[in-house]
């Protein structure tokens, strides 16, 4: 976030993280709840599958000078 001053910068790379920090517990006890109804294997087929699309959504996204701040929104959804 280069051009805010650095304090909301630094704010904002925070909240950014701060958003996978919290969504992790989250989706393991969701993950969790229906690994143990569904089966363990086919979660964890799931779950490969939805971490390995999005890292290669991740690694194809344009950078901050292209789209500005859409590629911190695209980072985070």
């Amino acid at each position: 976030f280069p051009n805010l001053d650095p304090l909301t910068g630094v704010l904002a790379a925070f909240a950014t993280y701060a958003v996978g920090f919290i969504g992790r517990p989250l989706g393991g006890l969701v993950f969790g709840h229906f690994g143990d109804k569904i089966g363990r294997k086919s979660m964890l087929l799931l779950t490969l599958m939805l971490m390995g699309i999005p890292t290669v959504l991740i690694g194809l996204l344009p950078t901050y000078e292209s789209i500005g701040y859409w590629a911190a929104i695209g980072l985070v959804v």
